[in-house]
């Protein structure tokens, strides 16, 4: 067998986190609920700052995206024509399999 068993081993129990100290006691015991926060914007983030130049640069960081977005698309198109232009200098092979059925009449 490889490596240790772990079929035996339990959890802790409530005995082992009533005897460690108070600090590591209260982090063991003390879980909050989640506190979901809907009424949060969460859409256009930047704009609970109110900033017009934040807002600008968020209008330039969207434009610049579709545009380096554009050029990678171009450059792949460009790339696969490459690819496409280059397989003409390889030889072709083929492979193709006869089956005929011989009868011997005679």
């Amino acid at each position: 067998m490889v490596g240790p068993s772990i079929s035996g081993q339990a959890l802790p129990s409530r005995r082992l986190i009533r005897n460690r100290p108070p600090i590591i006691r209260q982090e063991l015991t003390s879980w909050k609920a989640a506190q979901p926060s809907e009424g949060e914007i969460r859409g256009n983030w930047w704009q609970v700052y109110n900033d017009p130049q934040l807002n600008s640069w968020r209008k330039q960081v969207n434009i610049s995206n579709q545009n380096v977005l554009a050029a990678e698309a171009q450059f792949r198109e460009a790339r696969y024509a490459v690819r496409i232009a280059r397989s003409a200098l390889f030889p072709i092979v083929e492979r193709r399999a006869l089956l005929r059925r011989v009868t011997d009449l005679g």
